[in-house]
């Protein structure tokens, strides 16, 4: 939870500066997860967001991109793009 009896959890501060990938086959869970970042961000803890959609129907793709995401047809291929990624931010 986000805050525990009315009060912001301190735990969340730890997150600041980070980035979040959220990775969904369904636009509601995209929506969710870019509510959790503007919440966290009202608290001084502010995350990059990165949307992932995930679908193969292009009327699914449509509501994904709709809702912010990038598109992708498999999970595997958007852990493969973010390991890609991350090995060139490294070197």
């Amino acid at each position: 939870a986000l805050a525990l009896d009315g009060r912001f959890a301190p735990e969340w501060k730890a997150l600041h500066g980070g980035t979040l990938h959220a990775c969904e086959d369904g636009a509601a869970g995209l929506r969710s997860a870019a509510q959790a970042v503007r919440l966290l961000a009202r608290h001084g803890v502010h995350l990059a967001l990165h949307l992932h959609g995930i679908a193969r129907h292009a009327d699914k793709q449509r509501a994904l991109q709709a809702a912010g995401a990038s598109l992708s047809l498999s999970l595997a291929s958007v852990l493969d793009i973010l390991f890609d990624e991350n090995e060139r931010s490294i070197v």
